[in-house]
């Protein structure tokens, strides 16, 4: 399992744990876990899923939550009246999902969905793939360590069988083993496609693996294999993908890789003549490794600027700072947004510290004269440090410092500020913490030339408010 991945299960642990009474192995409460609603018939829900429930069972989340809770209700037969597909740990701490429907007023168990041999479930797509009217089911299994991870589709369509135990079982339609899937629309026309990554390597082995994206749709029960193409193999694992419009008018797909000890590596891939053709980097057939573009530092392209379009996030060490280690290094991201043609171009410029949930959008007048480095000792809550830079002259002067301020140290802060002399504008009041900055004056020493730009940079009253974003945790 990557650290990615265990990190979504900490935070899914943490997260039932939280809500189960004392932590124990029991069922967390179901109310808990599904979208707030008071109606008699989701109370009657609640209270079936829990009787259901054997001792030692409890309802879990994908790896990748999207939200829509542990019980789920969807029309899965076309008869117009909800089912309710629940995600839980069994007894035996086997993933499974166990389907609910109505009879006779009543919500009564139906049939599982399971793979016995997973240990987590990583990700759950309910939707009409085909278009058909129906909904079909695709959910990504979790292997063991001596056992693949499993992308397996499921039409409701097919009639559940009886197992050993004699429970009701629903057998997938197809099943792939995966490293990393993802479901959306590739090629536009509306519909959903599924997006595999392949490796034919393992964990255990020394050398690398090589990688290959399969591109499929559901099409008369059945996946059909739309195109496959071999991915960039000189990396560790491809970690993250994602699907959507790569330009203002076209869709394709984003991948992501980790190389090294901190490195990724970033792909664009753009539907183009009824295939995805490579956008980022533009790889020949023939090319190594040494055309090969990477980030030094971990990645997470999105859409940032909310337009409905990834931009790709290429970050660089902010300037003056070559003699820094890896760890005392800043970093500067360019978010870049391809046009469907033949150039990417910056949509915005920021620095986040990630331990405080914070972005900071650079402002137009600071580009190209700016950098960033750790705060001073000793200066409370300071978390990042903004300096004016002449690259030329490799001349730096103080712009600005960020603090994040708990709350409840708010009133202390500020009689230790006053009692300076000193001033700060509060950016933003989340979660228990204060963000503020302090700007600073030119320093008489400075040039009239740097002094000019200086102050072109200054920011208007409320201005600095606008450019902080605190980041919403996942």
């Amino acid at each position: 399992m990557n650290i990615s991945m265990l990190g979504r299960a900490a935070l899914i642990a943490a997260f039932l744990c939280m809500f189960a009474t004392g932590c124990k192995y029991t069922a967390a409460p179901a109310d808990l876990l599904t979208k707030p609603s008071q109606t008699a018939d989701k109370q009657a829900l609640m209270k079936a899923v829990e009787a259901a429930m054997p001792a030692y069972s409890k309802l879990t989340l994908p790896l990748r939550d999207d939200g829509e809770g542990a019980i789920r209700q969807v029309d899965l037969n076309g008869d117009g009246t909800p089912e309710a597909i629940v995600s839980l740990y069994n007894e035996y701490n086997v993933p499974e999902l166990v389907v609910f429907r109505m009879t006779s007023g009543v919500w009564r168990s139906w049939f599982i969905i399971q793979q016995p041999m997973a240990r987590q479930i990583d990700w759950i797509k309910i939707d009409d793939f085909d278009q058909n009217g129906k909904v079909e089911l695709a959910i990504g299994w979790v292997g063991s360590f001596e056992s693949p991870s499993l992308a397996e589709f499921y039409s409701f369509q097919s009639k559940p069988v009886r197992n050993e135990e004699g429970k009701l079982v629903l057998q997938p339609v197809d099943s792939i083993p995966y490293a990393y899937a993802e479901v959306g629309d590739v090629d536009g026309d509306g519909r959903l496609e599924i997006a595999i990554i392949q490796t034919d390597g393992s964990y255990q082995e020394t050398s690398l693996p090589s990688y290959t994206l399969n591109l499929y749709n559901w099409e008369g029960a059945e996946l059909t294999l739309l195109q496959q193409l071999e991915l960039y193999d000189g990396v560790n694992m491809y970690d993250r993908m994602i699907i959507g419009r790569v330009s203002p008018e076209q869709n394709g797909v984003v991948v992501e890789a980790s190389m090294g000890a901190h490195s990724m590596y970033t792909a664009m891939y753009a539907w183009e003549n009824r295939r995805l053709q490579l956008v980022y980097p533009k790889l020949a057939a023939s090319a190594g490794p040494e055309d090969v573009v990477f980030t030094e530092t971990p990645v997470m392209s999105e859409d940032i600027n909310g337009d409905g379009i990834i931009e790709l996030m290429l970050p660089r060490p902010a300037p003056g700072q070559d003699d820094l280690s890896y760890a005392e290094t800043k970093w500067i991201n360019e978010w870049m947004q391809w046009d469907g043609k033949d150039a990417f171009h910056k949509m915005l410029e920021e620095y986040s510290d990630y331990s405080y949930q914070m972005r900071f959008q650079i402002p137009k007048a600071w580009m190209g004269h700016y950098t960033v480095r750790a705060p001073d000792k000793g200066d409370s809550y300071a978390i990042a440090a903004f300096e004016y830079w002449n690259e030329e002259q490799a001349y730096k002067a103080k712009l600005a410092d960020i603090y994040a301020i708990p709350l409840k140290k708010r009133e202390a802060f500020e009689a230790d500020w006053k009692a300076k002399g000193r001033s700060y504008s509060v950016l933003k009041v989340k979660d228990g913490l204060v963000y503020a900055a302090s700007f600073a004056d030119p320093p008489e020493s400075m040039s009239e030339a740097d002094k000019a730009v200086f102050l072109t940079m200054r920011l208007e009253d409320g201005k600095a408010g606008e450019l902080l974003r605190v980041m919403e945790e996942d």
